[in-house]
């Protein structure tokens, strides 16, 4: 859990600063457990402020992310649309130090007058929820509806009154002396001193608890073996409850050395040194949207590709499946010339040979006149169990030149279907998703679409280096060959992945000359946009697009080139929003 709410205390405090006094202008909500609200007041003020609900990365904070929206908007976005837009937020405040935060905005009601709305966002995990109240408490609605089948012990439904969830008998850090908690963390003995500061403190993440843990008990002995436990654990919670009022927070990103986020925390943690590589943001909302960019986006993959993915990733695998078996089935083709040779043989013993017989035992003229024993069906002649031999030395000579065009076919097929694996993994959009849909069709897996179904045609992602040259990146196959075969010219210069699925890069030189600069952010910006994402040192060819075919026949996305050069480059999520257009 790397959202906590000591890291919500600090967020609150951020959001209080960019958004209070502010009105909502715009309210989206782009996927189920995704909403997003612009405010906007005098000045500077104002945002969009996203919420999310899901249960691997719930949260909120504010964003600068472009998200896309559905055509429809869900039934949920159009009650908040009439309860809250142009409604003034007055108030952000936490319950305690759970996850959970109260928005209180100024609006007017039918009548026209005016009245307060709660929103509150419930940011727990699986049981995150976005719940609209009035003044008096009572719930107007709420993203998912909770009944007394999925929970006897509190239901969110239309007319109930809103309770906050239970807090256990956990205590809040500013609201109780630190040697009172201290004592009640030292009671319990059974537990390990992680496990009894997360089962007293509220708001703590296990990461923070093990950091308090490590701090009181460094080279973890055991309680027993530190005389000063007490102070210990006194001196390091004041410490926290002063960060917590002087709002003294440095929000933390650990990360491994491929860049895949790790923890976040509102202090460094020293438990993760050596161990994850620690980077400083200058606010909670861009750490929050560096750490769950990753995950929102598998997220919305996951949600909108659906039985697509699931589709490709069965095609994929009765692919492998049936190359597998032709090229075992290859392997047992390598044997047929010993039936040539046993044909060989029989031939020429046929004079010493009669039905009936059921083995040969001959000098094998093809290896040094070894003694070779041949088996023999008794129910043929001497010359038929030689032809036999020949017709499975054809057989096998036969089937060993059909496996290959088909092994040589099916390798085709895997590629080009890891190829759009890729790009459903990359897809942002519903219209990413029809596009691909659309090629896959077009190559004769799916049914062609119905007359008038159409498909909006999506533009490459465009980016501009820091040289000034334009480079576009393909979304998928499709648009992966118009930009390569149609767009650029043939001295502008083709980037990708070297043996890695991945997008059609194209730098545009304007017929300039590339600095070195520009060249390395252009293959940055392929590797970003392939499977070697989270590796390092990706290698990636590029050549004029003049060096660049599609072989006849060949699938979508398909290209051969020549002529290239390789550059090895580690892609940064940093640089890559440098470079946006």
């Amino acid at each position: 859990m790397a959202f906590d709410g000591l890291c919500l205390h600090f967020l609150i405090e951020e959001l209080k600063e960019s958004l209070l006094d502010t009105k909502i202008e715009k309210i989206h909500q782009p996927a189920r457990d995704e909403f997003l609200f612009v405010l906007k007041g005098g000045g500077q003020r104002g945002g969009r402020l996203y919420l999310c609900t899901n249960a691997s990365c719930a949260r909120i904070c504010l964003t600068d992310r472009e998200i896309v929206n559905p055509k429809e908007p869900p039934g949920f976005c159009m009650l908040l649309r009439k309860k809250l837009r142009s409604a003034r937020l007055i108030d952000i405040r936490q319950a305690g130090l759970d996850r959970i935060v109260i928005l209180e905005f100024e609006g007017r009601n039918e009548m026209g007058d005016l009245v307060v709305f709660r929103l509150i966002a419930e940011l727990m995990g699986r049981h995150s929820n976005l719940i609209l109240t009035d003044e008096t408490g009572t719930i107007i609605d709420s993203a998912k509806h909770v009944d007394a089948l999925m929970s006897a012990k509190r239901q969110i439904l239309p007319h109930l009154e809103y309770l906050l969830p239970p807090t256990g008998k956990k205590y809040d850090l500013r609201e109780k002396a630190p040697e009172f908690l201290a004592d009640l963390i030292l009671k319990e003995e059974n537990k390990s001193l992680q496990k009894a500061i997360l089962s007293v403190l509220d708001g703590f993440s296990p990461a923070v608890a093990r950091e308090l843990a490590l701090f009181v008990d460094p080279e973890e002995k055991g309680l027993s073996e530190v005389p000063d436990a007490k102070e210990r654990l006194v001196f390091y919670l004041t410490h926290l409850t002063d960060r917590l009022k002087n709002a003294d927070a440095t929000p933390c990103l650990f990360a491994e050395a491929g860049g895949m986020p790790k923890e976040l925390s509102f202090l460094p943690l020293k438990q993760f040194a050596g161990a994850y590589e620690k980077k400083e943001y200058e606010s909670f909302s861009a750490l929050l949207e560096a750490f769950y960019a990753e995950k929102s986006l598998a997220e919305r993959i996951r949600q909108r590709a659906g039985d697509l993915l699931q589709w490709v990733q069965s095609a994929i695998s009765r692919t492998e499946k049936k190359l597998s078996l032709q090229q075992m089935e290859l392997l047992a083709c390598k044997d047929r010339e010993e039936n040539r040779i046993s044909g060989d043989l029989i031939s020429a013993n046929l004079y010493r040979m009669q039905k009936g017989e059921a083995l040969l035992e001959a000098e094998d003229f093809y290896n040094e006149n070894q003694m070779r024993r041949i088996k023999l069906d008794p129910l043929l002649t001497p010359a038929q169990n030689a032809q036999a031999y020949y017709k499975k030395y054809k057989k096998a000579a036969t089937a060993e030149k059909t496996l290959a065009v088909q092994i040589e076919k099916g390798e085709e097929e895997l590629d080009y279907l890891l190829s759009v694996q890729e790009s459903l993994l990359r897809a942002e959009s519903e219209d990413e998703l029809s596009e691909i849909r659309q090629e896959l069709s077009d190559a004769g897996y799916f049914k062609k679409r119905a007359k008038g179904a159409k498909t909006t045609a999506t533009k490459p992602l465009t980016f501009r280096s820091s040289d000034g040259f334009l480079i576009c990146v393909g979304r998928n196959n499709l648009q992966n060959d118009k930009l390569t075969l149609k767009t650029a010219g043939k001295e502008d210069i083709w980037f990708h992945t070297k043996g890695i699925h991945g997008a059609h890069t194209v730098l545009f030189t304007e017929g300039k000359i590339v600095p070195e600069r520009s060249l390395q952010e252009a293959a940055i910006l392929a590797a970003y946009h392939s499977k070697g994402k989270h590796s390092s040192s990706v290698p990636v060819d590029y050549c004029p697009i003049r060096e660049v075919k599609k072989p006849s026949g060949a699938k979508p996305g398909k290209v051969i080139y020549e002529h290239y050069k390789t550059l090895y480059v580690t892609p940064d999520a940093e640089a890559i929003q440098r470079l946006k257009d």
